[in-house]
């Protein structure tokens, strides 16, 4: 199930990360941090930004962004310039790429089997929340 979660966690996730979020997406993790998506015919659970407000919330958020996109960096064919945002649960990774600091808000699909990566909707408020 997820919450809400603070602007500052939000803040820190980028600056350790070195990227900007994009605004959709940022707006999105304010009123819900994690939970599930659907599109290009998955389900796809996404990785929360960290929350230290509690330890309700710490346990909850501990493979975070930050730590999910420094686990999958290793994997063979990820590309250097993306930030991993949710998995499906077979190996795949639903990603924004970034330029210069910043993350464009097109959502793209990552492939695991081949290294793919391919647009899934043009910014994060395209993607539909599963129920």
């Amino acid at each position: 199930m997820p919450w809400p979660v603070d602007e500052k966690f939000i803040e820190a996730c980028e600056a350790t990360l070195g990227v900007k979020l994009p605004s959709e997406y940022r707006k999105s993790l304010k009123s819900e941090n994690g939970g599930e998506v659907v599109c290009d015919g998955d389900n796809w659970d996404l990785h929360p930004v960290w929350d230290k407000s509690d330890k309700k919330r710490l346990k909850r958020t501990a493979m975070d962004i930050v730590q999910e996109t420094a686990a999958i960096k290793d994997w063979v064919g990820w590309p250097d310039n993306a930030i991993c945002i949710g998995a499906n649960g077979m190996g795949d990774a639903l990603a924004f790429l970034y330029e210069n600091g910043v993350c464009t808000p097109s959502v793209h699909r990552w492939q695991h089997e081949t290294g793919e990566i391919a647009m899934v909707a043009r910014d994060f408020g395209r993607l539909s929340r599963s129920e």
